[in-house]
């Protein structure tokens, strides 16, 4: 679309406005800067499952762990030139690969909890992660891109040599500033061209001895290096030249370590820009409405904008009340993903009746021990009579046959899978999430400690109970004009 009459009607300028104060990455801030809206009809449903998704994370009370990340293309520039970065690129390098880590650990973490957000992670999973570069660099680069002594032995040594030269200097310099306290200006030690000095009185300069290196604006004051820390001064900037030194090594070092992964740092840094919940207060800060809660209609700014494509969203809701536990709740989810296998194979694959089928799971032990189960369906609306007959198939077929071993095998092996890869033993923070899910849901730790058991421990016949006594309410939802 390019009529700018039609975006100054609508008053496109002032939405981009309004969602630039809120974005995280200046990336994000040029790609809205960019944008313009668009008549391809996937695009748009692309662009609405995005949202709908950040927005279904953010009702949970959850953030994605986005800072606020500066842009990298001057350091990309810079390696492709094959230059070293100075400490604040790197910094914000570092910063890049330790967000795009966290972020995709936050992902695990919900799919653990039975809960993926596709539109979103389609864009997390794209890129690679560069764990070694990423220690490298966070054993290196402080956040403000100040180099550490942990960087490299030399430079730690050559620190701690600095250290114990200026605790030398210093207590020459407390010396001086009581043996001669009749000839100072004030008793305090300072600097000047990087060295240390005392205020001297003028009329002491020639008895107090030393290199003058600067004076009050009255002339009263000299401010005098004393022959006492001379040496000692000259072995201190020796130690500065050797730590400026190590520290361009260790800048070139960590610069050719990066050149490799520019096609990477692309990507990641992509992921920032387009990610939608890269600016999560504005999505909290505004009443948002999703337009298939009224329609799902789309218009073409063309010259045809008279022409409409319209399709219809089908929500099938079941819900009822559980017995909290673990044994429970892992059936639950088996009944949902067994009914995501059904309606994938069947309703999309075999009949092709909609284009984007989605089933979800939503249950709390606390205060209710309710659950409700969703499939979202979206097709043409004359096949709505259709996908009611064949879901009503489906959902008759769960409920008089159990499944057979094995899809239910099937079924099992990615929550062992997510359990494993969730649970090292060295992520105490994951441990914590387990833990506090565990309580939320009311399992107690010997059901944690047993979980593969009680996995295993459910049968066909339990799934196909819990399809013809748990669902207490059936709903179909039709939202179209």
């Amino acid at each position: 679309m390019t009529d700018q009459k039609i975006f100054s009607t609508l008053e496109f300028g002032k939405i981009k406005q309004a969602v630039q104060h809120y974005l995280q990455t200046e990336s994000a801030e040029r790609l809205v800067q960019a944008m313009a809206p668009s008549d391809q009809l996937d695009i748009i449903q692309t662009w609405q499952s995005e949202t709908e998704q950040a927005l279904g994370i953010l009702m949970q009370g959850k953030v994605l762990p986005i800072p606020r990340l500066v842009n990298i293309d001057m350091a990309l520039k810079r390696l492709e030139l094959g230059a070293s970065l100075n400490g604040q690129e790197l910094a914000g390098i570092a910063k890049l690969l330790s967000t795009i880590h966290q972020l995709m650990k936050f992902f695990d973490q919900l799919a653990a909890e039975e809960k993926t957000y596709p539109a979103l992670t389609a864009w997390v999973y794209q890129v690679v992660t560069l764990p070694e570069i990423e220690a490298e660099l966070a054993q290196a680069i402080d956040e403000d891109g100040s180099v550490l002594s942990s960087a490299s032995v030399l430079l730690a040594s050559i620190r701690r040599q600095q250290g114990q030269m200026e605790q030398q200097i210093r207590l020459q310099l407390n010396q001086l500033l009581k043996s001669k306290a009749s000839q100072l200006s004030d008793a305090l030690v300072t600097m000047r061209n990087d060295r240390y000095v005392l205020p001297v009185k003028a009329e002491y300069k020639h008895q107090f001895g030393g290199t003058v290196h600067d004076q009050s604006s009255t002339g009263q004051t000299l401010y005098i290096e004393p022959q006492a820390v001379m040496e000692l001064n000259n072995k201190r900037a020796e130690l500065q030249r050797a730590e400026r030194q190590e520290i361009e090594r260790i800048l070139m070092a960590l610069s050719e370590a990066l050149m490799p992964y520019q096609e990477e740092l692309k990507r990641i840094a992509a992921v920032f820009s387009q990610l939608p919940a890269a600016y999560p207060q504005y999505t909290t800060q505004r009443p948002w409405t999703s337009p298939s809660q009224t329609a799902e209609t789309w218009l073409q700014f063309s010259d045809n904008a008279g022409e409409k494509t319209e399709l219809l969203r089908i929500e099938r809701l079941w819900s009822g009340q559980y017995e909290p536990g673990l044994r429970p709740s892992l059936v639950l989810k088996l009944m949902r993903d067994a009914l995501r296998q059904r309606v994938i194979e069947i309703v999309r694959e075999k009949e092709g009746l909609v284009y984007s089928p989605y089933v979800s799971l939503f249950y709390d032990a606390s205060p209710w021990a309710h659950f409700l189960m969703d499939v979202s369906l979206t097709a043409a609306p004359n096949q709505r009579k259709k996908i009611q007959e064949v879901m009503t198939e489906i959902e008759k077929n769960l409920k008089q046959v159990p499944l057979s071993e094995a899809e239910l095998a099937q079924l099992k092996r990615p929550f062992l899978i997510a359990k494993n890869d969730e649970l090292a033993p060295d992520d105490a923070a994951a441990w914590r999430m387990a833990i506090e899910r565990l309580i939320k849901n009311e399992e107690s730790l010997e059901d944690f400690n047993r979980y593969e058991e009680v996995l295993d421990s459910i049968r066909p016949e339990d799934v196909q109970r819990g399809f013809q006594t748990l669902i207490q309410q059936q709903h179909w939802l039709f939202l179209a004009e």
